[in-house]
C-alpha cells in the first residue's frame, strides 16, 4: 500500500464499524486472518462479525468509503456500537454470552423459496429494467490495475443486491438473452439481415444484473446449461466475461460491451456445417480449417452491420488467438491481442471445457482452471488467468461439489471474506441419492448444523452430470 494511501487512514474501534466503510488495515497482519483481499468495502453484517472476532481496531480509508458512512467519523462522532441489522458474533470471554449471526439460509426440509421460478409471472427484462445498479466510485489513476489500459474507465462497486432478490431479474435477463440470440441466429440462417436491436437491449439487462449481483446469473447459466449450442455458450460466455470485467473494476457501460462480445462470439458458426461442429472424432486438416473459418465469417458479418464498436469486433476476431502466436485466424502474439481479446480467450476456453461436448469430456471447473494455469505463458496471459480465477473462485457459483460428509451440493454464492466456504444447496444424501427437497447450507457459519462432529467443507469439485444429477431440473418452471 502506498504512503499516500496510508496517510489517509483513520483508526477506529471495532464497535464503530458499519456498512460503507472501506477497511484498509487491521491491528494484526493480514496473513493471520481469512481475508483474501488486503483492503475491502464493508458490504454486510457478516464481514463486521468476522472482523469483530479477530480485531480490537481497524484502519479505514475515508476516500474509498461511502460518504454517509464515514461522515460521523470525520466529524469526530464515533458511535459506541456498530449499526448492524443482525446480532454480531463476538469472541467469547469469561462470563459473557456469545451472540450468533442470524442464518440467511432456508431450514432443512423446507422448500427453498428462490429455487423455483414462476413461469406464469415471468416478464421480459426489457419491460422492467432498472435504471441503474448499486452505486460506485471511480478508481484513482494511482490505484488502477496495470493490466487494464488507461482508456478503460475503472470503478469500485460499493455493494451487491442479495442473491435471493436478484435471482428473478437475472432469470428474466437470461431468458431474454436466449431468445434474442436464438432469433438473431435463426434470421441469419435463413439469409435475413443482421438485426442487433434486441440483442443490445438484452446485453444491457445482463450487465445490470451482473452489476447488482454476479452470482445470480452465474447460477442460472450453470443450471440452464444442457448442451454447448451456440446460443447457450454465448450467454454463458457473456456472463463470465462480465463477472471477470466487474472483478477488474470495469464500469457498467464496459460490461455491456463485454456482454455483447460474449453473445456474438460464435455467430460465425451458423455458417459452418453442423456435423463438423459436433463430430465426436478428430477432424482432418481441411475440416479443421473449415471450422476455424467461423471466426472470419462471423467478423465479416458483424463488421458489415456497421454499428458495433471496434473493441467488440476486435475481441471477437481475437478470441481464438493465443499468447505464443499459435492461435487463429491471424497467429497474433500476446502484445498484439487486446485485453478484451485476451479475456475472451480465457472465458471462451473455460466455458467450453466445463460444458457438455461431443468431442471432449466435461471438466469440473476446478480441473478446467488447472488446465488453464498449465497453459499460462503459452496460450493465455498468466496475470489475467489469475484474476479470472479470483473473479469466479476455485469453486464457481453453480459448480457441483462433493462435501466432506459425502453429500453433493451446488455452490449458490460466495462468502466474500472466505471464498472456500460458500453458501451451497445440498442436493443428495451421503449415499448420493438425490433429495426430494434440497436445502441450503452455509459453510462459513455452518448455519444448518450437521450430524457429523467435524465442520463441513468442500472435498472436491465435480463435473456437470456427476452421479447422474440433472441440475437443470432443479430450476425449472
Amino acid at each position: 500500500m502506498s504512503s499516500a494511501t496510508k496517510s489517509r487512514e483513520i483508526q477506529i474501534p471495532i464497535q464503530a464499524l458499519r456498512r460503507g466503510l472501506f477497511v484498509s488495515g487491521l491491528d494484526r497482519d493480514w496473513s493471520e486472518t481469512p481475508f483474501i483481499f488486503q483492503g475491502f468495502l464493508i458490504e454486510g453484517d457478516q464481514e463486521i462479525a468476522d472482523l469483530s472476532k479477530l480485531c480490537a481496531w481497524v484502519a479505514i480509508d475515508p476516500a474509498l468509503s461511502d460518504a454517509d458512512a464515514v461522515r460521523p467519523i470525520l466529524e469526530g462522532r464515533i458511535p459506541e456500537e456498530s449499526q448492524t441489522e443482525t446480532p454480531v458474533r463476538r469472541a467469547a470471554t469469561p462470563g459473557r454470552k456469545t451472540e450468533s449471526v442470524a442464518p440467511k439460509t432456508t431450514p432443512r426440509g423446507e422448500p427453498v423459496p428462490w429455487l423455483r421460478r414462476s413461469s406464469a409471472k415471468k416478464r421480459k427484462a426489457s419491460k422492467k429494467r432498472k435504471a441503474s445498479g448499486p452505486p460506485f466510485v471511480a478508481i484513482p489513476d494511482n490505484e488502477r490495475s496495470p493490466l487494464v489500459p488507461q482508456t478503460i474507465p475503472l470503478v469500485r462497486y460499493k455493494y451487491e443486491t442479495p442473491f435471493e432478490k436478484e435471482i428473478e431479474a437475472a432469470d428474466d435477463a437470461a431468458s431474454v438473452a436466449d431468445d434474442a440470440l436464438k432469433t438473431l441466429l435463426r434470421d441469419l440462417d435463413k439469409g435475413g439481415e443482421l438485426n442487433l436491436v434486441e440483442l443490445r437491449s438484452s446485453a444491457e439487462d445482463l450487465a445490470l444484473s451482473v452489476v447488482r449481483n454476479p452470482d445470480a446469473l452465474q447460477w442460472l447459466v450453470r443450471m440452464r446449461d444442457t448442451n454447448n449450442d451456440i446460443y447457450t455458450h454465448g450467454v454463458k460466455v457473456a456472463v463470465y466475461l462480465m463477472t471477470f470485467a466487474r472483478h477488474l473494476g470495469f464500469a457498467p457501460g464496459e460490461l455491456v460491451q463485454m456482454a455483447t462480445i460474449g453473445l456474438l462470439l460464435d455467430v460465425g458458426k451458423i455458417y459452418i456445417d453442423h456435423e463438423l461442429l459436433h463430430r465426436a472424432g478428430p477432424l482432418n486438416d481441411e475440416e479443421l480449417a473449415r471450422v476455424q473459418a467461423h471466426v472470419k465469417v462471423g467478423v465479416d458479418a458483424l463488421a458489415g452491420e456497421g454499428s458495433l464498436p471496434k473493441i467488440v469486433i476486435d475481441a471477437i476476431a481475437e478470441h481464438h488467438e493465443r499468447a505464443d502466436g499459435t492461435g487463429y485466424p491471424n497467429q497474433l502474439s500476446l502484445d498484439a491481442i487486446s485485453i478484451h481479446g485476451r479475456m475472451a480467450a480465457i472465458v471462451d476456453s473455460f466455458a467450453a471445457m466445463t460444458s457438455r461436448r461431443s468431442y471432449a469430456s466435461t471438466l469440473a471447473p476446478f480441473k478446467a482452471m488447472k488446465v488453464m494455469y498449465g497453459e499460462t505463458g503459452t496460450k493465455f496471459h498468466a496475470p489475467l488467468v489469475e484474476q479470472f480465477v479470483q473473479a469466479l473462485g476455485i469453486f464457481p457459483t453453480g459448480a457441483l461439489v462433493e462435501l466432506s460428509t459425502g453429500e453433493v451440493a451446488i455452490v449458490v454464492c460466495h462468502n466474500r471474506v472466505r471464498r472456500l466456504e460458500p453458501r451451497v444447496l445440498v442436493v443428495t444424501d451421503t449415499a448420493k441419492k438425490q433429495l426430494a427437497v434440497p436445502y441450503e447450507f452455509d459453510l462459513m457459519t455452518q448455519s444448518q448444523g450437521t450430524l457429523h462432529s467435524k465442520p463441513v467443507r468442500i472435498d472436491k469439485g465435480l463435473a456437470d452430470g456427476a452421479y447422474g444429477l440433472n441440475l437443470a431440473a432443479l430450476y425449472a418452471g
